[in-house]
C-alpha cells in the first residue's frame, strides 16, 4: 500500500482528476478518484492489458461506448423490498438497462480474438429486453403513462374523455343560456374539489339548484355544481379512481420485475463503471500520447524520454532516467532551478501511474518496477503545528522512512541533509545514503554537497547524474545526464539573478581553492561532454543524410530498371499487336480472294490478283521486321538463337570452340564467327493473348445518389443486397460520408452491416451515431477520399 502522503507529494490526485474528465458516470468518476497503485503484480498486468484493449477498441475499431447512467442502487434495493417506483425512477432504471445493452453490443461487434478481457466482464451483465421494451413503450415521461400500457387503462381513459365531453357539453348549456347568464359571475366552467362547477353570484344563491363546493375570498361568488351534472361528475370521479388504481398496478408490476433482477442490475452498475474507468484511462493515454510501460518485479526503472504530465506539453523537456539495474541509487546534482525536483517527481509519478494500470507519457519500451512501498521527502515539509524547523521536519520524515524500507521500496529524497550546518548536513546525507544501500532499496537523491559527489565516486551501487547547465549562456537545459556529477553554479546563477558582481567576487574568495578546482573540473567536464554530444549528434545527422542519399540512389536505380523492363514489355506488346493486325488483314484478304474465285469472271480474276499481291507484301514485311528483340546477358550455349553483328537475320549456335570462336547455322548455310560479335536473343514462349476490352464507367451524378440507406424491416440477406448496391453507388459517386439506418432491435442488422463494412477497403471508418444523429440505431460511415 502506497502512503497517502506519497500520493499527495507526487500530485497523483491531479492525474486522477484529469482522467475523471473522460468518464461518463458518477460511479466511474468516484472510482477514478479512488484509484490506488497496485502492488499485486498479476493484478497490475491484467489492469494494463485492459487499458491496452480499450485503446485498441478506440484506435483500431472506432468503438467508444457511452457509459452514461444514474446511480440507481437505492431504487433497486427499494424495488427488491417491494416498493413501487415512480415513472421517473423507472426511466432511470431503463437507462441503466439500455446502457448495458448498448455497451455490450458495441464491444461485442468487434471480432478480434485478442480482445477478450473486457468482453469477459461484459458477459456478466444482466439484460432484460422485454422489461426494457415495456418501460420504453409504457412510460412516456417523468409523469405520464401511455394508454397502451394496458387494455383496461386504454378503455378507462377513453370513457373519461367521453364523460368529460358530456359534462362540458351540459355545463355549456348554463354558460351560454340567456336564462342563466344573468346569475353567473363569469360565463365560464371551472373546477373545485375535482368537480366541474359554475361561478354564481351570491345574491342568486338557490336560483341554480345544485351543490355548493366553494366560495370566493370576497364572498361575492359561490361555485355551484348543478344537480343534473352531479351524476356525471360522480361517474368521472369513479373513472379517475379506476385510472389511478390501474396506473398504480402497472407501476407496481414493472417495479416487481425490476426487484426480481435488482441484484443483477446493481452488479451491472459496478461492471459498467469499471469498464468506464478502463476507457477513461485509455482516452487519457491517447490524449497524452502515452505508451504501455514494461513492468517488472526486479526494481528496474528505465524511463525513455519521459514527460511530466502536469507540465504544459509545449514547455516540458523530456527526461530519460535509469535505476535499479547496475546501480540502486542515483545521485542527482546540479544547479538550483535546473529541474532536479521535477525529475524526482517525474520518476515517482510515472511509477504510480504504471502501478495504477495507466500508460505513461514516455517513449516505447520504457520500464517501470512494481514496488511494495514508495517514500518521498520533497519540498518544504516543516510542521508549524509541531513547531518543527525545516531541517527537523525533514529529518523526522527521513527517520520514519528508514524505519520502513526494504529491498522492495523506492525512496525519493530531495536535498537530503539541507537546512543545517553544511558540514554536518553533508555527513548526515552520506550516512543516510549508505543506509539506503545497506537496505538494498532503490533511491534517487538530489543534493548540492561536494561530499556526496565524492562519496558516490568511491562507492559501488551509486551512480552520479546531473541536470545539464549550458556553459555558454549559463542557463539550465532541464536535461538529465547520467554518469557524472554536476557543478552547483550557485555564484554564476546569483550573478545572473542580479547580485552585485563585487559581492559575487568576494563570495568566491571565501571558497576553498580545492573546492573551486573541483567545481571547475566538473564544469569543464560538462562542457567537453556537451560538445562531444553535439559532435555525435552532427555525425548522426550526417550519417542519416548519407543513408538517405544512398536510399534515393537505390530507388532511382530500381526505377530505371523497372522502366527498362517496361520498355521491353511495351516493345514486345507493340510487335504482337502489329502481327495481329497483319494476320487480321491477311484473313480479310483471303476471304475477298475466295469471293472473287467463286465468281469466275475476268474482273474477279483481276481483283484476286491484286489481293494476292497485297498478301505477298504482307509476307515480305515479315515478323522480324516488326518484332522488337530482347537480349539475354547470360553465357551463350549450343542451341541458342543469336544476332550476328552486321547481319539482320537470326542464327543458331551449333558449336562453341575453346579459343572464343564458334560455328553458326543460318538457314542451310554454316559459317564461323566469334562469341564477342554475337548477342544472345532471349527466348520467349509462343503464346497468343487476346486483347482485353476495357470499358470505362461513367461517374454517377452525385446529386442523384442518396446518402442514407434505411434497412429497417429487412432480413439479413435483403439488407446485405441493398447495402452492397448502396455502397457501390456511394464510392463511385465520390461520396465521403453515408448513413445506414438499421434501428436498435436485437442488433442482427447492425452486426451484419458492420461485418460487411469491415471487408470494404474504401471504408475509412465507421461508428454508431451520436446524440442527434440517431444514436445506436444509425451507423455513420466515412469513405476514403
Amino acid at each position: 500500500m502506497i502512503a497517502q502522503r506519497t500520493l499527495k507529494n507526487l500530485e497523483f490526485d491531479k492525474i486522477l482528476t484529469l482522467i475523471c474528465e473522460y468518464s461518463a458516470s458518477d460511479m466511474a468518476k468516484s472510482k477514478v478518484l479512488a484509484l490506488k497503485p497496485q502492488v499485486d503484480f498479476s493484478a497490475l498486468i491484467l489492469s494494463l492489458e485492459k487499458t491496452e484493449e480499450a485503446i485498441k477498441y478506440i484506435d483500431n475499431y472506432s468503438v467508444k461506448p457511452y457509459f452514461g447512467f444514474d446511480d440507481v442502487g437505492s431504487l433497486l434495493i427499494s424495488a427488491k423490498k417491494g416498493a413501487t417506483l415512480s415513472p421517473r425512477e423507472l426511466l432511470s432504471v431503463a437507462t441503466l438497462l439500455k446502457t448495458s445493452q448498448n455497451v455490450a453490443n458495441s464491444i461485442n461487434l468487434v471480432e478480434d480474438e485478442q480482445l477478450f478481457r473486457v468482453k469477459e466482464q461484459l458477459s456478466l451483465l444482466v439484460n432484460d429486453i422485454n422489461l426494457l421494451k415495456k418501460i420504453d413503450e409504457w412510460i412516456l415521461n417523468d409523469t405520464d403513462i401511455a394508454d397502451s400500457a394496458s387494455e383496461k387503462l386504454f378503455y378507462t381513459r377513453r370513457k373519461i374523455r367521453q364523460t368529460n365531453e358530456s359534462i362540458k357539453s351540459k355545463m355549456q348549456e348554463y354558460v351560454v343560456s340567456n336564462k342563466y347568464q344573468k346569475y353567473l359571475q363569469d360565463a365560464i366552467v371551472t373546477v373545485r374539489n375535482s368537480r366541474y362547477v359554475i361561478p354564481v353570484k351570491v345574491e342568486f344563491k338557490g336560483v341554480i339548484a345544485g351543490l355548493i363546493h366553494d366560495q370566493s375570498q370576497s364572498g361575492a361568488t359561490i361555485f355551484v355544481e348543478p344537480f343534473p351534472i352531479v351524476e356525471l361528475n360522480n361517474e368521472l370521479t369513479t373513472l379517475r379512481a379506476t385510472e389511478k388504481a390501474e396506473i398504480e398496478r402497472i407501476l407496481s408490476s414493472l417495479s416487481r420485475q425490476i426487484g426480481d433482477i435488482a441484484d443483477g442490475l446493481i452488479e451491472n452498475m459496478d461492471i459498467l463503471s469499471d469498464i468506464d474507468v478502463i476507457f477513461a484511462k485509455a482516452q487519457y493515454s491517447i490524449v497524452t500520447n502515452s505508451t504501455k510501460p514494461i513492468v517488472n518485479e526486479g526494481g528496474i526503472i528505465d524511463i525513455k524520454q519521459g514527460r511530466h504530465p502536469l507540465i504544459d506539453k509545449d514547455k516540458v523537456v523530456p527526461v530519460s532516467v535509469a535505476l535499479g539495474d547496475k546501480y540502486s541509487i542515483l545521485l542527482v546534482t546540479g544547479s538550483n532551478t535546473g529541474g532536479k525536483t521535477v525529475t524526482l517527481k517525474l520518476v515517482g509519478l510515472l511509477t504510480l501511474m504504471a502501478m495504477s494500470g495507466l500508460y505513461i507519457p514516455a517513449k516505447d519500451e520504457s520500464k517501470i518496477a512494481v514496488f511494495n512501498s514508495i517514500f518521498t521527502d520533497i519540498g518544504d515539509e516543516q510542521s508549524i503545528q509541531q513547531s518543527l524547523s525545516t531541517f527537523s521536519a525533514h529529518i523526522t520524515n527521513v527517520s520514519q522512512i528508514l524505519g520502513q524500507i526494504d529491498d522492495k521500496s523506492l525512496v525519493l529524497l530531495d536535498e537530503l541533509g539541507a537546512g543545517t550546518d553544511p558540514t554536518e548536513g553533508a555527513a548526515i546525507a552520506v550516512s543516510v545514503t549508505q543506509e539506503l544501500l545497506d537496505r538494498r532499496s532503490k533511491a534517487i537523491v538530489t543534493t548540492h554537497y561536494s561530499e556526496m559527489k565524492a562519496f558516490s565516486f568511491k562507492t559501488d551501487g551509486i551512480q552520479n547524474a546531473h541536470m545539464e547547465f549550458d556553459p555558454v549562456d549559463f542557463a539550465p537545459t532541464y536535461k538529465l545526464s547520467i554518469g557524472m556529477p554536476g557543478a552547483s553554479n550557485a555564484l554564476v546563477i546569483a550573478k545572473r539573478l542580479g547580485l552585485d558582481a563585487t559581492v559575487v567576487a568576494r563570495a568566491q574568495s571565501y571558497i576553498s581553492q580545492d573546492k573551486i578546482r573541483f567545481e571547475d573540473v566538473l564544469v569543464e567536464a560538462q562542457s567537453i561532454k556537451l560538445q562531444a554530444e553535439k559532435d555525435l549528434a552532427q555525425i548522426s545527422t550526417d550519417k542519416k543524410a548519407i543513408e538517405e542519399q544512398l536510399r534515393l540512389a537505390e530507388n532511382e536505380r530500381n526505377r530505371l530498371e523497372l522502366e527498362r523492363k517496361k520498355l521491353n514489355e511495351n516493345a514486345e506488346k507493340k510487335a504482337k499487336n502489329i502481327i495481329e493486325d497483319y494476320v487480321e488483314e491477311a484473313e480479310e484478304i483471303l476471304a475477298q480472294i475466295k469471293q472473287a474465285k467463286d465468281k469466275r469472271d475476268d474482273r474477279s480474276y483481276f481483283e484476286a490478283t491484286k489481293l494476292n499481291k497485297r498478301l505477298e507484301n504482307l509476307r515480305y514485311k515479315g515478323v522480324e521486321d516488326v518484332k522488337q528483340r530482347q537480349f539475354d546477358d547470360t553465357p551463350i550455349s549450343v542451341g541458342d538463337k543469336v544476332l550476328v553483328d552486321g547481319l539482320d537475320g537470326e542464327a543458331e549456335v551449333i558449336e562453341i570452340k575453346s579459343n572464343g570462336k564458334c560455328r553458326l547455322k543460318i538457314g542451310a548455310m554454316e559459317l564461323n564467327s566469334t562469341l564477342k560479335s554475337l548477342k544472345k536473343i532471349k527466348s520467349t514462349p509462343k503464346t497468343e493473348q487476346k486483347a482485353k476490352k476495357v470499358t470505362v464507367s461513367k461517374p454517377l451524378n452525385t446529386e442523384s445518389v442518396p446518402t442514407v440507406l434505411n434497412v429497417i424491416g429487412k432480413n439479413r440477406e435483403e439488407c446485405l443486397v441493398e447495402l452492397e448496391y448502396f455502397m457501390d453507388k456511394a464510392v463511385m459517386s465520390g461520396l465521403t460520408f453515408v448513413q445506414i439506418v438499421h434501428g436498435v432491435g436485437t442488433g442482427i442488422l447492425r452486426k451484419a452491416v458492420w461485418e460487411y463494412l469491415k471487408g470494404l477497403s474504401y471504408v475509412s471508418s465507421f461508428r454508431l451515431g451520436r446524440y442527434g444523429e440517431g444514436e445506436s440505431g444509425v451507423t455513420i460511415v466515412e469513405l476514403n477520399k
